[in-house]
Parts: C-alpha cells; structure tokens; sequence
C-alpha cells in the first residue's frame, strides 16, 4: 500500500507539475501575443485621434470663416444667364491691406436661379464656402480668394496650434471604443514602460513639429482582463486536481490504516484468546477423560468459568470501544472514582475534596477502571498507589492520576491512545483498546487527555473536561 502512495504522489506530482508547466508556456504565449494586440490597438487609437483632432481643428477654423465672412464682408449675387449659373460677389469691408478684396465666383453645389441676396440665401453661400474651404485644407490647399479671408486661414488654421488635451482626450475615446481603459502619461516617459511613437500635430512646418506621444506601464491589468476567464479555469482545474489527490489519497492512508489495525487486531485476538481457549479445552478433556474426584471437578470447572469470563470481558471491551453509553447526568466524581477502585482489591488510591461532572456514569466508570486496571497491569510494587488530584482551571476542571508504576517510554506517549497499540516486547496481555476507548469517551465529553511519564518513575494521565 505504501508503493502505491508513492506511485500515486510521484504520478500525482508530474501531471501538478506538466499542468502549471503547461498554464506558464501557455500564458507566457498568450502574453506575448496579447502585447501585440495591445500595441496594434493602441498605435490604431493614435491614427484615429490624430484625424479626429485635425478634424476638430478644421471645423473650428471654418466656424470661425463663417463668422469673418457674416460680420466683415459685403455679399451679393445675380443671375448670370451666359453661363445659367448664380454668381456671388464677396468684398471685404476693411481694404487698408494690401491684395485682393474683391472676388466673384460661383459654386457648383448651388444650381437655383436667384437674383438678389437675401438673408437666407447669404447664409446659405456661407455654409456651402466653408465646406469647400474644408475639402481644399484637406487636399493642403488653401485659396486666397480675398486677401482678409487669406490671412483670416492663415490665423486660425496654420498658426493656431492644435491642443494637446483635445489630442489627449480624442486618444482615450479612440483606446475605450478598441476596449482599452488603461492610464497613460502624454509626452513623458515611464521607468519600464512602453512608449507608442511620436505624432507631429504641427500644420505650418516653418514653427517647427508639435510632437505628441503617450506611455504606458506594461498591460498587466489589460492582459489579465483578457485572460480572465482562461486564468480562472486553469486554477480552477488546478484545485480539483488537488482536492482529488488529497481525497484520494485520504482515502487510500485511511484503508492503509484500517488494515493495520485489522492485522494487529488480529494478532493481538489470537495471542489473547488462545490462554484461556487452551485452558478451557484442557479443563474440559480432563472432565471428560479422567475420573475425577469432586474436588477436582470443582477446579476444573472454575478454571473454564474463570477463562470463560476472560473472554467475555475482552468482548466486551471490544464492543464498548465503538459504542458508548446513553444519557447525561450530574455524576460526584468521587463516587465513580470510588466504585471503579472497589475493582482492585491490591489498589490505595488518594483524592481530597469532590466535584460535579456532567456525563454517562457508566462512561467515567470506565473511564477510570482502565486507568486503575493500567496501574496494576504495569506495575511491579506489592502496593499500587494512585493519587487522584482535581481542581478548577477557569471553565475547566483538570483531573491527573499518578500511579507508582514502571512508566512508559516517552516514544509511546501518542501512540498508546490507537486503537488496538500496544506497547512492543510487554508482557502484559490485553488487545490495547482500553486506553483508545478513554480517549474517546473524553473526547466525547469535549475534554482532552494526555499522559505524562517518566520510566520507572510511573506514569501521569492528564485529563481536562468542561465544567
């Protein structure tokens, strides 16, 4: 049994191992692969919110065209029946600068006839020429169709520089919408990180670039987002993995266990029994072979009813180490410890003073009678002397027998409480099942017990019990 614990350890230990190894290979993988999707989206992200801040500043140039041409220049149209086409005449209203302040044109958007300005139709040719210088910036063409509208461009399009908060703002909408919510720094570096490449914002070359750039720590948190599901089912596996080793090999510990205890049952049974057996069948075929006075008759009959009894009491101690007693009652601790002793005839025992338990009397009397029936089993003094001391510990009431024996070797002071241990090389018969079924009545009764002992110098039962 112990091979295949092994076996099972070792194989258990290799699929651990192949299985974490395996989860490592794979996440160091998916990690590497993850790193890329990130940077793939993030330098996406950064294309995008360049071309959607370009865009911004272009609508706020021509907004602000739409607004030069309302208040600072004069528009008129008419009908040109040459070419069938409605011709509009813009004329800025401040001619102190030097260029052209007038130009005529017409607009292919606007087919309708119409032969005077009016509010609307103004409003409308505003519109329509503001879109058109839209579509000519972003072929980088820019019309000087009067000199005021020129610079007006110039001013608000080329010289005015973009806003790196609107390029940064632009780039955390472009990062959330590719599922990216992750903190970066603009234009700075970052111990360890990774930085994506430099944009130039700048539309007038001559002032030179407008670099803008973000950095980021390494995607951790992005990366375990994405691997959550994975990360959880590998661990998962990981804990039934172990949760069945364990239960298996519980099981299997248990088993081994259990057949240790069926053979050294058996070995101690058959060493116990077969004294009294032999004596009995003795007795019996000498009642039944020899003629036998009534004298001896007598004797022959109560050594088979002495070894018949034997038997009886080592049945019955088997049958009491798995079951125990039935109700509760307030029990005089020195009543028990009274009756138990009245067992021993060659027994002094010492207690001052009393106390109340609550157990099965039949339980504490037990209790005792293998403790006292210890005492005088391993004790080679004429006088076996057992001192009883009691006392209140807190909520607890502590209860140490001493005996005047031959002690026990401190390397069986645990194992005397499993069932059917005994002590090797002893003399002494028994099935070692009184001292496992002590414990389990006390611990039954939520209380401890311990032993003490030095060898040859007798031996020390501590036993704690709630009061």
């Amino acid at each position: 049994m112990k091979k295949k614990i092994r076996l099972l350890l070792f194989l258990f230990a290799s699929l651990f191992l192949t299985i974490v190894g395996l989860q490592v290979y794979f996440n160091w993988l998916t990690w590497n692969s993850e790193q890329e999707i990130f940077k793939r989206k993030v330098h996406e992200s950064l294309v995008s919110a360049k071309a959607r801040t370009w865009q911004d500043h272009l609508n706020k140039s021509a907004s602000h065209l739409a607004t030069f041409l309302r208040d600072s220049t004069e528009i008129s149209c008419r009908w040109n029946p040459e070419s069938f086409t409605t011709t509009f005449t813009i004329k800025d209203k401040d001619s102190s600068s030097i260029g052209q302040h007038t130009v005529t044109l017409s607009l292919d958007q606007i087919k309708a006839r119409y032969d005077r300005i009016t509010p609307e139709i103004r409003e409308k040719f505003i519109l329509q020429f503001c879109e058109n210088i839209k579509s000519d910036l972003k072929n980088s063409t820019l019309w000087y169709y009067t000199a005021n509208i020129g610079r007006h461009m110039e001013k608000y399009y080329f010289y005015q520089p973009i806003d790196l908060r609107e390029m940064e703002q632009n780039f955390s909408n472009a990062l959330a919408e590719n599922g990216i919510h992750y903190p970066f720094l603009v234009n700075d570096s970052l111990s360890g990180g990774w930085s994506t490449e430099k944009v130039d914002l700048s539309l007038y070359k001559p002032h030179g670039p407008h670099y803008f750039w973000a950095s980021f720590n390494p995607p951790i948190t992005y990366f375990l987002k994405q691997q959550l599901v994975s990360i959880i089912g590998t661990w998962m596996l990981i804990a039934l993995s172990l949760i069945t080793f364990l239960w298996i090999y519980k099981t299997l510990y248990t088993q081994e266990k259990l057949s240790e205890e069926k053979d050294l049952f058996i070995t101690n049974m058959t060493h116990e029994i077969q004294t009294p057996v032999t004596a009995i069948q003795l007795a019996s075929e000498a009642l039944e072979q020899l003629d036998c006075t009534e004298e001896e008759r007598r004797i022959f009959l109560k050594r088979i009813s002495k070894n018949a009894a034997s038997l009886a009491q080592l049945s019955t101690e088997i049958l009491l180490e798995s079951k125990l007693g039935t109700q509760n009652e307030i029990l005089h601790l020195k009543t028990v410890i009274h009756e138990a002793a009245q067992l021993f005839p060659n027994l002094t025992y010492q207690l001052d003073g009393d106390h109340l338990i609550m157990g099965k009397k039949e339980q504490l009397f037990r209790v005792f009678r293998n403790l006292f029936d210890n005492s005088t089993k391993y004790n080679n003094n004429e006088n076996v002397v057992v001192k009883i001391d009691a006392f209140t510990k807190g909520k607890t009431l502590e209860i140490r027998v001493s005996d005047n024996g031959i002690g026990i070797p401190v390397e069986h002071s645990e194992r005397i409480f499993e069932r059917f241990y005994r002590i090797p090389s002893t003399e002494v018969r028994g099935f070692g099942v009184g001292l496992s079924y002590v414990k389990k009545i006390i611990e039954g009764m939520k209380g401890t017990i311990k032993m003490v002992s030095a060898q040859g110098g007798g031996s020390t039962f501590i036993i704690t019990l709630p009061k």
